[in-house]
């Protein structure tokens, strides 16, 4: 069995490398190591170090972004990518270590070109206007006429492993938050571009797009032309793998199993927690607070199935399933 889940996780991984259209590691230096050998280019050249005391990243280096004006990376080359004739999935490690006050949409990766000019494929968003002044972000995209969101709450300083995936004969955007399924959002039908990218910044109309820049830190920046899966996503992070700084595990209960109205959870530690619970669909339905010990959740007036509960907190998080019944 062992063997079995080694080989399985082997071809997924290769399946993935095949898609490839690019895969920048960021160790120390912008190489694309997918083989297809796309150039990254630095937009400031040597005034700007990616590579400070903090690019310290989950696989070795990270890119160290310092968030100055028009402090980013660019992909020259066009004809990489058609969003309209092709599924997609973007994902990296990210790290938002911007001031509260300057949270905006924080753009990951950003196709340039084409009819839309607020086009992103991933990227650390706020509230429906863009701005968010509290301590949490959503993972976001934005390849239609719509914005994609998130609903898991991605704190700042943090490590995650964020990926959307977008299916563009079904004009739908799914968003993984640490391998896990955050949300599925159906959008309008995506917009066409063959242009180059940017990473790190918006290349969008106005003055507060086009300085939307921000400081943070980006490791293993993927483009692959396929739709992912969940199990494919895992192995491409490298959730799969033990020694990765994933979050902690939380020590939590959560009981009776199966429930029929109220579930109680149990936090021995006191510290400060989220609670998320999402149908069998990857729906959020539920979101609720509390300060460690006992919390109960009445679950009355949902239907019946089978959920799945996110507990999360600063670098710690537990998962657990549970059923409800009537």
């Amino acid at each position: 069995m062992v063997l079995t889940a080694l080989f399985a996780c082997i071809s997924m991984s290769l399946s993935a490398q095949n898609d490839t259209i690019f895969h920048f590691s960021f160790d120390g230096n912008l190489n694309d190591v997918s083989g297809n050998n796309v150039l990254l280019e630095d937009t400031i050249s040597a005034s700007n170090d990616f590579w400070s005391v903090d690019s310290v990243g989950v696989h070795g280096n990270a890119l160290a972004l310092s968030g100055e004006s028009n402090t980013h990376l660019t992909i020259q080359q066009e004809g990489l990518f058609e969003p309209v004739a092709s599924d997609f999935t973007v994902c990296a490690w990210l790290k938002n270590k911007s001031a509260l006050d300057k949270q905006f949409e924080h753009i990951v990766l950003h196709q340039k070109g084409g009819t839309g000019a607020t086009r992103y494929y991933l990227a650390f968003i706020g509230n429906n206007t863009g701005v968010n002044l509290s301590d949490t972000l959503v993972a976001g995209s934005f390849v239609s006429g719509a914005a994609a969101r998130g609903t898991m709450m991605l704190e700042r300083d943090v490590w995650y492993h964020v990926a959307a995936v977008g299916k563009y004969q079904d004009s739908t955007i799914s968003l993984y938050v640490d391998g896990v399924l955050d949300t599925v959002v159906k959008v309008n039908e995506f917009e066409a571009s063959t242009g180059g990218f940017q990473v790190g910044r918006h290349q969008g109309g106005t003055n507060q797009k086009k300085l939307a820049t921000w400081p943070g830190l980006i490791d293993d920046l993927y483009l692959i032309s396929k739709a992912l899966n969940e199990d494919e996503l895992m192995a491409v992070a490298g959730l799969n793998n033990s020694s990765v700084l994933k979050p902690v595990e939380l020590p939590i209960n959560v009981y009776p199993n199966p429930t029929s109205d109220l579930l109680h959870v149990d936090l021995p530690n006191a510290t400060s927690a989220r609670i998320y619970i999402y149908s069998e669909i990857g729906q959020l339905v539920m979101d609720h607070s509390f300060y460690g010990g006992t919390t109960q959740l009445d679950l009355s007036n949902l239907p019946t199935g089978v959920y799945t509960l996110k507990l999360q907190a600063k670098n710690a998080q537990a998962i657990r399933k549970f059923i409800k019944q009537n």
